[in-house]
């Protein structure tokens, strides 16, 4: 062994016990935070580990250099300082096995880490890694040992293969990963030049000015680690915050619990020195600031993560679901936890996404109804145009025919050619009711019959194909009172309702429609259209007035029909009512309002048309 020359270490007794006590709540804070932030995530909990154990580290220097008498012996310091920094080799090589990205751990390679650095462990116990050690008359003294740098160079062993396992920042495609690796090499490396310099290359030569102050490399470390947590966003999770610069909820909170913390100690410490007075012996009161700042450290970390746990997290997790819904997701949802103000927001923003991703699809359908309703629209204008072209030309064949039978003097010729022009006659007439239809006009209000609306309707709906086959039931009754109205809007409303009752009844056997016309004791006058089809379930029967609500299948209906029908029976004064039942049919009843005597028409004497 060779015995080394110390120094006197009072000159630095002023600054070092603060020094090394910010250094541990820095060490110690960077710890929570790095761990509460993703606790899920293998690098977090490593990371979150290797400080954890450097506050171990600065525990050990304060205790020895905080506290040190003018002959207090050191090897339990040393040989503490020799088993922390193994642990802490080792937990750095665990946090580079798992960052950037996870790797299952090589049990021959971590067999082959873990004997010697056991073995190393087994020397430092047994007190041969290093001589006499401590203070002697207030001078500081060390004596190295051949096992010194045997068990020093392991440490720098493990220490040189961490590194070596980060991969740089030039390999990594991820501007963000290779920002973070920048980012964990500068602070491992000015961590470990400077604790080389302060623990190994001075004390060769000697010298122990700054062995106390080993510990100011953790310190720079944590303030690297803390502003790239805070502002580059490392070992967070990667979400869509990250292209939101901001200064994160969980770090203001933990500066807020961390300055309350420690104006809280030195209040209650200065409170009570001013009661006790200045008689009290120095290291008392160094004693005193340490552990009270140690010990009020421990609930305001705990504070911090409950803090997290219960309002930041959830806060954090109900903003990063706002900035997905923004860039056009409709499928995120928070989940809800304990009921408190935050459940209740997530609530709030589920129920809000929900309302947004119902208004999408309802838009959705609505701009699809509305390109069917264009190209029914559309082709309406085509038949009506197409039936006036095809009209003119229609009519000069009807003439051409009729010639011909005035001048054919075979009765049997005459007769089929009276039954050519009956004929064309009819086209003539049923093009003349779709032009009739089609034809846009001005709303006319006067008193008409609702008779006849029924009647016009019904002749029109038979020269449809599709009801040739059905059974058209029309009751109208005698005598009923006129309605004040637009002719063609109310025949529109009609024959919607009876095409919807045909929809209804169609691929069923037995189906029937009846359109049935009544008075009623009030003075009004009623129109219902009833089919034996399939009925509309119960949880519709509120929605099927709505602006493009259908029941039919997709493409089938526009979801325009009942709610036009409704709005045209409004706009007359009356009311529209359906009632309807499962395999029963459904009835649609409009009710309108008598017309007043002077605007009545002509009394029809047409009876029942059946």
């Amino acid at each position: 062994m060779r015995a080394v020359r110390g120094y006197n270490a009072a000159p630095v007794d002023a600054i070092l016990l603060p020094l090394l006590t910010l250094n541990l709540l820095a060490t110690l804070a960077l710890g929570f935070h790095v761990f509460s932030v993703a606790p899920g995530r293998p690098e977090n909990r490593a990371f979150a580990t290797f400080a954890w154990i450097m506050s171990i580290w600065i525990v050990n220097d304060i205790a020895f250099w905080g506290f040190a008498g003018p002959d207090e012996d050191g090897r339990t310091w040393a040989q503490g300082a020799f088993l922390i920094s193994m642990a802490l080799q080792l937990a750095f090589l665990r946090f580079a096995w798992v960052f950037p990205e996870p790797r299952p751990l090589p049990w021959k390679s971590a067999v082959l880490i873990l004997v010697p650095t056991l073995t190393a462990a087994g020397i430092v116990v047994s007190g041969r890694v290093i001589g006499d050690v401590g203070f002697a008359g207030g001078v500081f003294h060390l004596e190295l040992t051949p096992w010194t740098f045997i068990v020093g160079g392991w440490i720098y062993v493990l220490f040189l293969a961490a590194r070596l396992l980060i991969p740089r920042s030039a390999r990594i495609d991820d501007p963000i990963r290779a920002r973070e690796l920048r980012v964990i090499l500068l602070a491992s490396s000015l961590t470990g030049a400077v604790t080389t310099l302060s623990v190994v290359l001075l004390p060769l030569l000697g010298r122990y000015e700054l062995l106390p102050f080993a510990s100011v490399g953790i310190l720079i470390g944590c303030a690297i680690h803390g502003y790239a947590t805070i502002n580059l966003r490392l070992f967070q999770p990667a979400s869509v915050l990250d292209r939101v610069r901001l200064f994160p909820m969980t770090a203001k909170l933990s500066l807020a619990v961390a300055a309350a913390t420690l104006a809280t100690v030195l209040v209650v410490l200065a409170v009570s020195r001013a009661i006790v007075g200045p008689g009290t012996d120095p290291n008392d009161w160094k004693r005193a600031i340490v552990i009270g700042l140690g010990t009020a450290s421990v609930p305001a970390m705990g504070l911090i993560l409950l803090a997290q746990q219960l309002v930041t997290r959830p806060l954090r997790t109900i903003t990063e679901a706002a900035l997905e819904v923004a860039d056009g997701r409709t499928d995120v949802r928070v989940q809800v936890g304990a009921r408190d103000e935050v459940a209740v927001l997530a609530t709030a923003f589920n129920e809000m996404v929900d309302r947004l991703e119902a208004d999408i699809d309802r838009l959705r359908d609505m701009s699809e109804g509305l390109l069917r309703t264009e190209r029914l629209a559309t082709a309406g204008a085509l038949a009506a145009g197409v039936a006036h072209e095809v009209n003119n030309p229609l009519a000069a064949v009807s003439s051409l025919v009729q010639t011909v039978r005035e001048r054919t003097e075979d009765e049997k010729s005459r007769e089929l050619l009276e039954t050519a022009v009956e004929q064309m006659e009819r086209v003539a007439s049923v093009l003349q009711e779709l032009m009739n239809f089609a034809r846009p006009r001005e709303e006319v209000r006067r008193g008409c019959d609702p008779n006849e609306i029924v009647r016009a309707g019904a002749r029109l709906l038979r020269h449809d194909r599709r009801f040739r086959d059905v059974d058209l039931d029309v009751d109208l009754a005698d005598e009923l009172p006129a309605v004040d109205g637009d002719p063609d809007r109310l025949q529109q409303v009609v024959l919607n309702l009876i095409l919807n009752a045909h929809d209804a009844i169609e691929g069923k056997d037995g189906g029937r429609i009846s359109v049935r016309t009544r008075a009623t004791d009030a003075g009004e006058v009623t129109i219902a259209v009833a089919d034996t089809g399939r009925g509309i379930p119960e949880g519709d029967l509120e929605k099927v007035f709505e602006y493009f609500f259908t029941t039919k299948r997709p493409g089938a209906g526009t979801g325009l029909g009942l709610a036009v029908c409704r709005e045209l029976v409004r706009e007359h004064g009356g009311r529209i009512a359906v009632e309807s039942a499962a395999d029963r049919g459904t009835t649609f009843t409009v009710t309108l309002p008598a017309a007043s005597p002077s605007s009545a028409p002509p009394a029809s004497d047409e009876g029942t048309d059946g």
